[in-house]
């Protein structure tokens, strides 16, 4: 049976208490120094995962610990040599194919780094993140009546895989592209390309300056390093019946905020209902049976034994991979699931 290998780590320092209790008796910061101390381990073996075609996987969850904040805040060599030695861990597991989840495909160039020290091949989920973001935008549109072509829509953290995938999908679809991110050079190459390729869409480069357009926004994108631009978003920050698209990975947007503005809808940007019911020993803020697009396309790409070459790896936007991934998912009975806060949306009601 083929296998695949899946990395995955706690996003904040509640789902170490989950996993671990005992680490509730540490403050924060002695946690995290303990976190750098420790070194990943496998903890999960995921037997007989079936597809709708009737094909079967296993899988393996290899943990890296550190939370998301450490992943951006740490010495990138460090981060990097920890991802490494979950590589080996995966590579002695026999896995054929390697997911890397979260911020774990986020850094050393969106994986690349960490690509070119393996034989394995590897996908760091964006591709079907990106698909799953873009299909509930339309839903969430079509339910709020929002006329796409006139939309003023914000992405935070545009110049990471996924960001640059919404905004090379969204160029000539709305109206104003609003581009926020981190690294000035990279998102002044990204706006100057999108604007090259727009006939009808007006691109806005605004740094880190959320202030400026976010208010504006018919609709606001959060990517996984959206928590690299300084935004804490409070009520008055959004447009009246504003969409907000956000990547749990921790939020963005707590839901205190939504209950205090029930006129914006915020949807759970990339979980994936996949076929089966599966348990992971590690609790993430997800419903049950329900997974993240990152792990979901690692499944996929295992079922369709694409074990010869990398496939969402770098920051580059891959247009064909998105359209590509998707049907794959339908094929293998993947769901794209169209949630707030983990529940069904069926009408504005349910926000």
């Amino acid at each position: 049976m083929d296998s695949f290998g899946f990395i995955l780590h706690p996003l904040v320092h509640r789902d170490v208490y989950n996993f671990f209790p005992p680490a509730r008796l540490l403050p924060a910061k002695a946690l995290e120094r303990v976190l750098t101390a420790f070194g990943p381990f496998h903890i999960q073996h995921l037997k007989e995962i079936r597809s709708l075609t009737g094909s079967c996987v296993e899988g393996h969850i290899i943990v890296c610990p550190l939370l998301s904040k450490q992943f951006l805040k740490l010495n990138e060599d460090f981060v990097n040599e920890k991802l490494l030695r979950a590589v080996r861990i995966a590579e002695k597991l026999g896995v054929k194919f390697l997911g890397l989840g979260a911020f774990a495909g986020a850094v050393g160039e969106g994986g690349k780094l960490l690509s070119g020290k393996t034989g394995l091949k590897m996908t760091n989920g964006t591709s079907f993140a990106a698909a799953a973001i873009l299909e509930n935008i339309s839903r969430a549109a079509a339910l709020r009546s929002i006329d796409l072509s006139r939309a003023r829509v914000a992405i935070i953290g545009a110049t990471n895989a996924i960001g640059q995938n919404c905004a090379y999908s969204l160029n000539n679809r709305v109206a104003v592209l609003g581009l926020f991110g981190k690294n000035s050079e990279r998102l002044r190459q990204l706006g100057s390309l999108l604007q090259r390729e727009s006939r009808s869409t007006e691109i806005r480069n605004f740094g880190m300056d959320t202030g400026k357009f976010i208010p504006e926004a018919d609709i606001v994108i959060f990517t996984t390093t959206a928590m690299e631009v300084s935004l804490k978003p409070c009520a008055a920050d959004f447009k009246r019946n504003a969409v907000i698209c956000d990547l749990p990975s921790p939020r963005n947007v707590p839901r205190e905020l939504a209950v205090q503005r029930s006129d914006i809808l915020v949807i759970d940007s990339a979980v994936i209902k996949p076929p089966g019911e599966i348990r992971l020993k590690i609790r993430l803020p997800l419903p049950e049976f329900h997974i993240y697009a990152c792990m979901a396309e690692t499944m996929i790409l295992t079922f369709e034994r694409r074990f010869q070459e990398n496939y969402s790896i770098g920051y580059s936007p891959d247009l064909k991979k998105i359209e590509e991934i998707a049907g794959l998912a339908g094929k293998h009975g993947f769901e794209i699931t169209f949630n707030s806060f983990g529940k069904p949306i069926t009408s504005d009601a349910d926000n």
